[in-house]
């Protein structure tokens, strides 16, 4: 994809990242595929792998506002999630 990031292969169901509009890879009948968001950054800090997703939400507790910069369309997009209990 040539971008940096974790890219959003699904998103479930009422969880906070539909909530907050988060949107997976597609694939269509005729095989295309859409990609989804790629994060490439939680509250400013850079996110390359999910290890440094993981790692950032450890210091985070449920109901906390966190923003994404998401890369969608060629452009980044801000995007608050508000994180809740596994």
């Amino acid at each position: 994809l040539g971008v940096d990031g974790i890219l959003v292969l699904e998103v479930a169901p009422g969880s906070p990242a539909e909530r907050a509009g988060l949107v997976g890879t597609r694939q269509f009948r005729d095989g295309r595929i859409a990609w989804g968001d790629i994060v490439q950054a939680a509250d400013g800090e850079q996110l390359e792998r999910m290890d440094d997703l993981f790692r950032f939400l450890e210091e985070r507790k449920p109901g906390d506002p966190v923003v994404l910069t998401i890369w969608r369309d060629g452009e980044q997009v801000p995007v608050e999630v508000v994180l809740a209990a596994e």
